[in-house]
């Protein structure tokens, strides 16, 4: 695959564990180097993206879905504004689909992560779609 120039890695800490943290970094970077590295969360919660200091970390506020509009916003501002061509969204949240199908109409390569609980939606509203395996989880046998 080729690697962009301007990369977004935005990810819904509402949603995803920071314990994927590193994971995320490693499955995206066949997309290049990302510019942006975000995660969006409410103030209090079940996140614990505070250990990841890797991640720009974006309060939304306490409102019941903010971190989720608040990372498609500033998606689209990027996209719009500053021209970033590849994005990297990380949910299991369907609601992401209809921001993935936006950037991809205005020129942008989209690749979705999440757990294998993602729904079908958000999976097929990107180009691309890595599924990220629970940590510390053993893979199970052909004999089990």
């Amino acid at each position: 695959m080729k690697k962009f120039k301007s990369v977004a890695l935005l990810v819904d800490g509402d949603n995803i564990s920071a314990d994927f943290a590193g994971k995320i970094l490693r499955k995206t970077e066949h997309l290049g180097t990302p510019k942006i590295k975000r995660v969006y969360c409410r103030g209090h919660g079940l996140t614990n993206w505070s250990t990841a200091t890797s991640f720009r970390r974006i309060f939304a506020g306490d409102m019941e879905n903010g971190a989720d509009m608040l990372l498609s916003i500033h998606a689209m501002q990027l996209a719009l504004r500053d021209k970033i061509q590849t994005f990297a969204i990380v949910s299991s949240d369907r609601d992401f689909s209809h921001i993935a199908f936006a950037l991809q109409e205005l020129g942008c390569a989209v690749t979705g992560l999440g757990e294998g609980k993602a729904p079908v939606d958000f999976r097929r509203a990107c180009e691309d779609f890595i599924c990220l395996e629970p940590p510390n989880t053993r893979m199970a046998t052909a004999a089990e």
